[in-house]
């Protein structure tokens, strides 16, 4: 900001406005009153000043400018202060007949401009400081010069009050600034909390909305389940009295089908919602692979296929994990190998995986088979809900595509994940790594 040395004297004899157009309104390289205070602050000889200091010149000019009346004054302030380009100082004398004195002009003008710095200029005493003081206040503004007063007397107020008016200046406008910072941080800030309030009521209304779809799935599922189930019981009785006779093997088939979905689809439906639970104990990893494949026998043999479980010499005896939920996984993707096997074996094995964290380590069971594989176009999908790569429609219609999905899922759930490894047609391995506990928890028997 450029310095403010605006000017304005108000008084009614034309020569005191000469007198303060040769002190102020020039420019001169010394100045009178500069070398007056060099001698007065330092004791020094005064050198001799120039022309210029000699008559009292100010060094820097200043842009003055004069009103004979108060009523005229006053008129000039509320231009400039309209104009944005408000005086710094004013010079008011005292007596200005016929008009306001100069303690009423300046009263008036404090109005408009209560930030100008003044000087009453006076020869007599027609108001004592305490009159002047009741009539304005007690104000740091203000300054009383008498007359006659010396060039070096107006130099030194105009430097000292100019230079005040520009500082307050500066610290207002910087005030200014704070205070419009403030209040933008502010009205950000309520931005924020009005968008976040916003945010959670959409959210907590998106949640009531997730939870009643959830809970009506597990209603509907509910009912939808003992309906299947009672028509497979009926079924599976019908079909045991009539070896068949009445051809209900493709209805139990179907309805098996049928269950299997509609759990895979509850998982599914659970696990976005965040709700299923899962129930970590104890359990024996060697025992529940064995379970699995023993409910798995059955299938292999109806299609000749060698089921085989291959364990390391060194396998925990125990680990920390939820036994049913890793079962599922297990014999879901035991299923799949078999289904997708025409002749050969499927392979389970199993062993400890150490990882970064070295005090909690992965069980790695890896499930191989000798079938067609999965063409390479396909091994992105896999994983994704009802993706089908089976052979025929009936296939499809019996394995909707959902096992895979639950099962990719629910390994990230207990700590680990599940790939898949194919090379087209010799065969597919799946890889499922699950979370077994700390070191601490687990129990590890040496062969």
């Amino acid at each position: 900001m450029s310095e403010n040395r605006r000017v304005l004297v108000v008084d009614d004899t034309v020569s005191i406005h000469e007198d303060f157009r040769k002190i102020l309104g020039k420019k001169a390289e010394g100045s009178k009153a500069i070398t007056d205070m060099k001698a007065a602050l330092f004791g020094a000889k005064a050198a001799a000043p120039t022309p210029a200091a000699a008559a009292g010149v100010a060094s820097t000019a200043y842009e003055l400018d004069f009103a004979s009346q108060g009523s005229e004054a006053l008129e000039k302030v509320q231009a400039a202060c309209a104009a944005g380009s408000p005086y710094a100082l004013a010079f008011v004398d005292v007596r200005m007949p016929p008009g306001w004195d100069g303690v009423q002009t300046l009263k008036r003008i404090w109005q408009v401009d209560p930030s100008l710095q003044a000087v009453l200029c006076t020869a007599y005493s027609d108001y004592s400081w305490e009159q002047t003081i009741g009539e304005l206040g007690q104000t740091d503004r203000l300054l009383i010069l008498k007359k006659p007063f010396e060039p070096v007397e107006i130099c030194q107020t105009a430097a000292a009050l100019s230079s005040k008016w520009n500082s307050g200046q500066r610290e207002r406008d910087h005030l200014s600034r704070i205070q419009r910072a403030e209040m933008e941080a502010r009205a950000y800030a309520s931005s924020l909390e009005t968008v976040n309030r916003a945010l959670l009521t959409a959210k907590a209304a998106a949640d009531r909305s997730s939870q009643m779809k959830t809970d009506f799935l597990l209603h509907l599922s509910d009912q939808i389940h003992g309906s299947l189930q009672s028509i497979l019981d009926q079924a599976t009785r019908l079909g045991g009295h009539s070896n068949d006779s009445l051809g209900l093997s493709p209805i139990i088939t179907a309805t098996h089908a049928l269950l299997s979905t509609f759990h895979e689809t509850l998982d599914i439906t659970l696990i976005e919602a965040g709700s299923l639970q899962l129930t970590e104990q104890p359990c024996s990893p060697k025992a529940l692979l064995e379970e699995v494949l023993a409910l798995r026998k059955a299938e292999a043999n109806a299609k000749n296929i060698e089921l085989r479980l291959v364990l390391p010499e060194e396998l925990p005896e125990t680990i920390h994990t939820d036994p049913v939920r890793f079962q599922q996984v297990l014999a879901e993707l035991v299923h799949n190998a078999i289904d997708h096997t025409s002749n050969g074996m499927v392979c389970v094995s199993a062993r400890v995986e150490q990882t970064e964290d070295w005090q909690h380590p992965l069980l790695r069971c890896e499930i191989s088979d000798t079938g067609c594989g999965i063409p390479e176009e396909h091994r992105g999908k896999i994983f994704e809900p009802f993706f089908t790569h089976q052979r025929t429609k009936m296939e499809s219609f019996l394995r909707p595509g959902l096992g895979l999905t639950v099962a990719k899922q629910l390994a990230k759930l207990l700590g680990g994940d599940l790939t898949v490894e194919s090379t087209s047609p010799s065969g597919t391995t799946f890889a499922l790594t699950i979370g077994v506990g700390s070191v601490d928890g687990v129990r590890l028997v040496t062969a």
